[in-house]
């Protein structure tokens, strides 16, 4: 299937999330929601826009992993897990490598 954004392919994909459970969907989607509307207020560039609103999509991705490998999902763990797999999910949406990178990194220090 062709997305019309990467953001909506990143949004679809995190919708399919394994493990994701409906607190942390509507969680993301708040977060992204809020993350949007501010970029959009601070007259963002499109490009940091694009790049800012994939981070508020995947910054809680690995806490159905930490759950699962920790039984619980504390900041330092998910800033420790997250990076890679933003990365790996992150692996075929149409975006530049640096954006991807740079998404990855925010999800690393999202709590710090």
């Amino acid at each position: 299937m062709t997305y019309p954004t990467p953001v909506c392919h990143v949004m679809m994909k995190m919708l399919d999330h394994p493990g994701a459970n409906k607190h942390d969907k509507a969680h993301f989607v708040k977060v992204h929601s809020y993350a949007r509307s501010i970029g959009l207020m601070e007259g963002l560039d499109a490009d940091t826009q694009q790049t800012l609103e994939v981070a508020a999509l995947v910054h809680d991705i690995a806490c159905p992993l930490c759950r699962e490998k920790y039984g619980k999902a504390p900041g330092v763990l998910q800033e420790q897990e997250g990076p890679a797999l933003a990365l790996a999910l992150l692996e075929d949406v149409d975006m530049p490598r640096a954006a991807k990178d740079r998404a990855a990194w925010l999800v690393g220090h999202h709590h710090t």
